[in-house]
């Protein structure tokens, strides 16, 4: 704002999150039905559902798992509402800007047997502050992007929306809409490569949508080793044309207690990046960091 200089800011959150049924939300990590550990405490919380470390082996003897799930299908949601407010220097108290942003989760997560899952998960934004003369909120108002600037009409997405199945139990394949978060820092994360827009890490969990893609894993027990290759159909660019896909790969294992993971990703015209990242435990401690490298010139 013109004339104002060094605002001051204090926010103001709230946050709600509610389950549609007596049911959590599934986890995502489990895939193909393999079961919860018998003493994990229910969450109401929106998890994060992005870390692309999983175990090498599912949870269980797989061949010896039932054909059907014992919950084939589940329903559930989350209801986030913030209240975001602002105190700017040179502003009046009832002038300060704020913000009520509302999002809403609602899933469907089918699993008619152990070797197939389809998972849907429809977001809404809105936000009761705006109003369709208004295009700009105070503080924070870059926590709900693109979403309801400008417009006091709720916008609908589909934050996920993916298949998943396998090839003779070696090869799985995750086809659709998706998180996936690489690197093991949350503050400063420049192996993220798959997501074009940067985390808020301020925020209670990643509000980030997912990205059209397909996955293949090949996790590799002996070595404690997991492979991907990924197709990318989205990603900083419009992904209306073919010039616009790209590709990515990544490698992760376990060496001395440690996590280590290396990843590459090559989009259209864009010059290609690459990364590793490191995750260890010092005693009581995680020690854990990330380094890129950028090829060519870029912005």
């Amino acid at each position: 704002m013109a004339g104002i200089e060094k605002p001051i800011s204090t926010a103001l959150l709230l946050c709600l999150a509610l389950s549609a049924t007596a049911q959590d939300r599934p986890n995502e990590d489990a895939l193909f039905g393999a079961p919860a550990p018998a003493n994990q405490q229910p969450s109401t919380a929106p998890r994060d559902d992005t870390r692309e470390l999983e175990p090498t082996k599912e949870t269980g003897d797989a061949a010896a798992m039932p054909d059907t799930p014992d919950k084939p299908f589940q329903v559930g949601g989350a209801f986030y509402q913030r209240w975001i407010s602002s105190k700017q220097r040179g502003v009046d108290l009832s002038d300060s800007p704020q913000s009520r942003p509302l999002q809403i989760d609602a899933f469907m997560d089918a699993r008619p047997n152990d070797r197939v899952r389809a998972f849907v998960d429809g977001r809404w934004n809105y936000d009761f502050a705006r109003d369709s003369n208004s295009s700009t909120v105070g503080a924070n108002s870059s926590n709900t992007p693109q979403a309801t600037a400008g417009t006091d009409k709720p916008e609908f997405r589909f934050d996920q929306a993916w298949l998943k199945f396998d090839v003779d139990r070696t090869v799985f394949i995750t086809a659709g809409r998706q998180h996936i978060k690489w690197g093991t820092s949350r503050f400063w994360n420049p192996t993220d490569f798959i997501n074009s827009e940067k985390r808020d890490s301020l925020a209670t969990y990643d509000l980030r949508p997912g990205k059209d893609m397909i996955k293949f894993a090949v996790p590799r027990e002996a070595t404690q080793t997991n492979y991907y290759g990924i197709a990318l159909f989205d990603g900083p660019d419009p992904g209306s044309t073919t010039d616009k896909m790209g590709g990515a790969f990544r490698a992760e294992t376990v060496w001395q207690g440690a996590e280590v993971g290396a990843d590459f990703v090559a989009r259209g015209n864009r010059p290609p990046v690459y990364g590793v990242d490191i995750s260890a435990p010092l005693g009581v401690f995680d020690v854990y960091g990330e380094m890129s490298l950028t090829t060519g010139s870029t912005t």
